[in-house]
């Protein structure tokens, strides 16, 4: 090196300067690279472990892990054994049964057209439902937390019709909600 470096206030500037450096390296090493490193370590450490301690080979894992996919798929085609050709029969008599239980009346029902989405069969269902909000909140949550997997597509809220013989409509008509929901299955392979 220079001779002018190594002599004086310089000398301590470029000593001060290179140990700044190494500080900096050591603070990046230990904040920084070293949690990762010991996190990659556990990683390799338990892989191992999980095989080995279940006592059971990779092959029956994998088996396992099968039959959860099947179980899926089931879930996905609704799991209630339906025939795709009467799923939508199946679905409007679940739409019924269900609103009844919460005190509300359908008045209105209509099957739609559906469409191929992906692997999946939608049937639709375009209906109007008289009743209090409570009922029809809980009336939807019931239907979109059942095994059918049934999506609220569209949804509109409004007062219900005042029906001239029945006194009661008058001071409180209650709402009527039309909605369209759709139901999916696994289209059936060939």
């Amino acid at each position: 090196m220079n001779a002018a470096l190594l002599n004086g206030p310089r000398r301590q500037f470029v000593l001060l300067v290179v140990g700044a450096a190494l500080l900096i390296i050591a603070a990046l090493a230990s904040f920084v690279l070293a949690p990762q490193m010991r996190r990659l370590a556990a990683a390799q450490k338990d892989a191992p472990e999980s095989v080995a301690s279940s006592g059971r080979t990779v092959a029956d894992q994998l088996s396992d892990q099968d039959a959860v996919l099947v179980a899926l798929s089931q879930r996905l085609d609704g799991g209630n054994g339906v025939a795709p050709k009467q799923l939508e029969a199946y679905l409007v008599d679940r739409l019924q049964a269900t609103a009844a239980q919460r005190s509300l009346e359908i008045t209105g029902l209509r099957p739609t057209r559906g469409q191929t989405v992906d692997a999946f069969r939608e049937v639709g269902v375009q209906l109007a439902v008289q009743g209090d909000y409570v009922n029809i909140a809980r009336w939807l949550d019931a239907i979109s937390l059942g095994d059918d997997a049934v999506v609220l597509k569209e949804l509109r809220i409004n007062r219900a019709p005042v029906t001239p013989d029945d006194p009661s409509s008058t001071d409180n008509p209650g709402l009527e909600a039309e909605l369209t929901l759709a139901s999916y299955q696994l289209e059936p392979t060939s």
